[in-house]
């Protein structure tokens, strides 16, 4: 994982030449997809806060990109890595977020994250109840 991580974090320091050694034109669309993938592969090699950080920027980039399923794909990562940080309010409103652009798209996703948030606010007895 380590090789694949430092792989990644290159990439990162150097998006533009990262993207486009990938053969990858260089846009904020592929650089959300790009911090989401760093997110994930710090995710697994048990680095939650930095997973947390990478994938604040990848929901920030396709924010930038006005690529709506994009964000919301964005939000869910951010919102299950926030619950792994041990937030799970903060996670909780992220996947509402991610609702919330999965229903405006009008992707089956949502039905997805609506599955989740109803599991992860059964467990929080403070949290009000999702849709």
């Amino acid at each position: 994982m380590q090789c694949l991580l430092g792989r990644y974090r290159s990439a990162l320091h150097y998006p533009r030449r990262g993207l486009a050694v990938a053969g990858v034109p260089v846009n904020e669309r592929n650089r959300g997809s790009l911090m989401g993938a760093l997110a994930e592969a710090c995710l697994g090699d048990g680095q939650v806060g930095p997973a947390v950080r990478y994938a604040d920027l990848a929901v920030e980039a396709m924010r930038r990109a006005d690529f709506r399923h994009g964000e919301a794909v964005a939000l869910r990562r951010l919102g299950r890595m926030l619950f792994r940080r041990g937030d799970p309010v903060g996670g909780i409103q992220q996947l509402r977020l991610a609702l919330a652009l999965f229903t405006e798209v009008g992707s089956a996703e949502a039905d997805e994250v609506r599955a989740e948030l109803r599991a992860w606010t059964s467990r929080i007895p403070s949290a009000p109840s999702s849709a």
